[in-house]
């Protein structure tokens, strides 16, 4: 996943970011950070998710838990998604 979010980044940065060690995430820092992001404005929004999908599928394989939490973001930035899964 790292390629792909370096890829993507490119889409919103120009220099290089480096991203945050695993350990040091935390659902208070993402809860944080996507109320930040909620301010985007809808095509941001639409981008950001674009990318955070394209994360998802990378591997080809999208796992339940890796679905949800797609869903979950989208819905917080207030751009639900249908199911990406059938039960």
């Amino acid at each position: 996943v790292d390629g792909v979010f370096k890829r993507a980044m490119k889409t919103f940065v120009i220099d290089d970011v480096d991203m945050i060690p695993v350990k040091e995430c935390n659902f208070d820092m993402l809860g944080k950070s996507l109320i930040k992001l909620n301010g985007l404005s809808p095509l941001l929004k639409k981008s950001l998710i674009t990318i955070c999908a394209d994360c998802v599928i990378e591997d080809g394989v999208i796992m339940p838990s890796e679905g949800e939490l797609l869903r979950d973001v989208a819905e917080m930035l207030d751009c639900p998604l249908r199911p990406l899964l059938q039960s």
